[in-house]
């Protein structure tokens, strides 16, 4: 697990986490880890002036750790059914850090999320083509996602038929995804 950065709201620098850190990580600390990727933030007055605030506030966070949730569980479903195996690939997380941008963004996740695509009728193929282009060129103009999730770094994979899917890779994604829900339901517990 690498946990390199998180955005200091303070000074808008990031905060390094030390290589050492992420090296000697035991099991029963990868807990510990996520909750350093992904903290509650408090208010930039809180604290001494010289901590770093780092985070986003708890009712922007989890709804932002309830969708990198679903994108990796999407993610997992769709290489459980691919028959292969990888070598070093990672799952790559971004998310907003700044406060007011992170809570337009989730907001405006949520709202998409509740759409529900439309089936396409016959003979409405070249339509919904000419609809993509001009949507392409109006994504470039969206401000930026609330969160990213991407898998990378995955340069040495074999397609093997009959073997089913790479169970190493299912259970290191299983791993993240009870890691997340263990952060979320710290998280929903703390707002009781």
């Amino acid at each position: 697990m690498r946990v390199p950065k998180v955005h200091d709201n303070r000074t808008g620098l990031p905060v390094y986490t030390p290589k050492a850190y992420e090296t000697c990580l035991k099991p029963s600390e990868l807990p510990d880890g996520i909750a350093r990727f992904f903290p509650v933030g408090t208010d930039s007055l809180e604290g001494a002036p010289g901590e770093p605030s780092q985070g986003l506030p708890a009712h922007v966070l989890l709804p932002v750790l309830k969708g990198i949730r679903k994108e990796i569980a999407g993610l997992r479903g769709a290489l459980s059914k691919l028959e292969f195996r990888m070598v070093g690939g990672s799952i790559l997380v971004i998310y907003e850090a700044e406060w007011e941008r992170a809570e337009s963004a989730i907001k405006r996740y949520l709202e998409e999320s509740k759409q529900e695509p439309f089936p396409q009728k016959a003979g409405e193929e070249k339509e919904k083509k000419e609809e993509d282009d001009e949507e392409d060129d109006d994504n470039e103009n969206l401000p930026p996602p609330a969160f990213t999730v991407k898998l990378i770094d995955f340069g040495h994979i074999r397609v093997e038929a009959g073997v089913g899917p790479d169970e190493g890779v299912l259970l290191g994604i299983d791993t993240v995804l009870r890691l997340l829900d263990g952060r979320i339901q710290q998280l929903e517990s703390e707002k009781i």
